[in-house]
């Protein structure tokens, strides 16, 4: 307890607490926690965030779990009137609020008198910690109403500001990184065909081919969503990008009436989340366009109607497509951010629903249909 005890008030073990949280961003919650207890500060804030391209980078409060990060971005953030103030300090400057706050400001405010009264933020001190395009910050209140620091805190305070800004320029770079190889590994994933990658609504990337089909006309951008000129294939794609649809259907057939083209549009995420009910959401959704040809056009036009004829779920339809198609379930699962053993229970109840006893079973009964349409 007492070696604990001492760690946690060594300011050189904090300086290696800091960059430890550069690498591994889970860490700035006890990293908070100890700044506090050497400071004998209230709760510290450490906030990277890029509102421009929608990018978190760290965004938490030490202390009691509470909604304060989520409420104070989600509703406060955009309109804080101190962050241009903020923003205007030299970088990395340790600095108490009340140098640009005045007091009748503070007393008029709800984000003083509500939010920073509700969860016990007081008299507050912090650093512009910008980098590049996005906001950083690091800020400690103190414990109670009217308390300051000491000018040893504040000596080691200002100190730890100047690391911490080092700490957010590597930590932005690490997941600026990652994000570009993901990107590339997306956009690469299917030669000769257009891919879109948004990232929650926002156009991240539009490859070659995208662009080539975009200049064609049928296909569109529409506040930064994939659009097309027809408006009833359009809501198969308006459907396909929402984000509660995200599990129920990845794939969409979209027919150009004019031309008598038709294209298969698949939906996925870089990196998938799937919550209680099931429903898959992520930041970075990929969509693939590929121009099929008349057999290809047939085939999957056949497929649906199969599907539909026979009461399948969206999920169900996408397990018994890749039976048909010769695919996998891995691949299935893959794709939209399952395990294995999902997949397979699907196959299992969509192979009930058609009254089969096997993947063959399966085949032959659609090729009947094909037969008979």
């Amino acid at each position: 307890m007492r070696k604990t005890a001492a760690l946690a008030l060594s300011y050189d073990q904090l300086v290696i607490d800091v960059y430890e949280a550069a690498a591994n961003p889970e860490y700035f919650s006890e990293l908070g926690d100890r700044i506090c207890a050497f400071a004998r500060g209230g709760r510290a804030h450490f906030m990277l965030v890029d509102a421009l391209a929608g990018h978190e980078y760290v965004s938490h409060l030490s202390g009691e779990k509470d909604d304060f990060v989520r409420e104070y971005n989600d509703i406060y953030l955009q309109r804080d009137f101190r962050v241009p103030r903020v923003l205007a300090l030299p970088s990395a400057e340790f600095t108490d609020e009340r140098a640009y706050v005045a007091d009748e400001e503070s007393r008029s405010s709800d984000i003083h008198q509500d939010l920073l009264a509700r969860y016990k933020v007081h008299n507050i001190y912090g650093a512009n910690l910008q980098t590049g395009p996005a906001m950083g910050w690091f800020g400690i209140s103190v414990r109670e109403a009217g308390g300051e620091f000491g000018d040893r805190e504040m000596r080691a305070l200002s100190s730890l500001a100047r690391h911490l800004r080092q700490a957010y320029a590597t930590l932005k770079a690490n997941k600026d990184l990652a994000l570009d190889r993901r990107l590339l590994t997306a956009t690469l994933d299917r030669p000769g065909s257009a891919i879109l990658i948004t990232d929650r609504g926002r156009l991240v990337h539009a490859n070659a081919g995208m662009q080539q089909l975009l200049a064609q006309g049928f296909f569109r951008l529409r506040g930064e969503r994939l659009d097309c000129a027809d408006r009833n294939e359009a809501r198969k794609l308006a459907a396909l990008q929402q984000d509660e649809e995200g599990s129920s259907r990845s794939r969409v057939v979209v027919r150009a009436r004019r031309t008598g083209e038709s294209f298969i549009v698949t939906s996925r995420y870089l990196f998938p989340q799937v919550d209680a009910d099931g429903r898959v959401s992520g930041r970075e959704q990929v969509l693939t366009v590929t121009l099929m040809v008349a057999d290809g056009e047939i085939e999957v036009g056949m497929m649906e109607a199969f599907c539909h004829e026979h009461g399948l779920s969206p999920r169900e339809s996408d397990v018994v497509f890749a039976v048909l198609t010769g695919g996998t379930l891995a691949d299935v699962a893959r794709a939209r951010g399952v395990t294995l053993d999902t997949a397979r229970k699907q196959l299992k109840a969509a192979m009930a629903r058609l009254d089969v006893g096997s993947q063959k079973a399966m085949v032959r009964i659609f090729e009947r249909f094909r037969a008979a349409g």
